[in-house]
């Protein structure tokens, strides 16, 4: 059955797998939506409403390439860059 370990155990789910990870991880798709986090990003960025990565993450109301300073990973893979973080 689906959701089960060998054994009878419950398979973790995709919420449990990223709270593994210690440090924040916002999951971020190509339309900038959040589609995941982990417990670390919530603590830093706050509760998730919803939304996309600039609101959530700066609170921006509009992609973070267009303030002065900001770059976005996003962008730059979306783009065909090749980005260093």
């Amino acid at each position: 059955m689906m959701g089960e370990r060998q054994g009878g155990g419950s398979a973790l789910t995709c919420k449990q797998c990223l709270d593994l990870i210690l440090d924040p991880l916002v999951v971020i798709d190509s339309d900038y939506n959040v589609v995941g986090l982990n417990s670390a990003a919530e603590e830093v960025f706050g509760d998730f409403k919803g939304g996309k990565c600039y609101e959530y993450i700066f609170g921006f109301n509009k992609p973070c390439w267009n303030y002065s300073g900001y770059f976005c990973p996003i962008k730059e893979t979306i783009d065909g860059g090749d980005i260093d973080i």
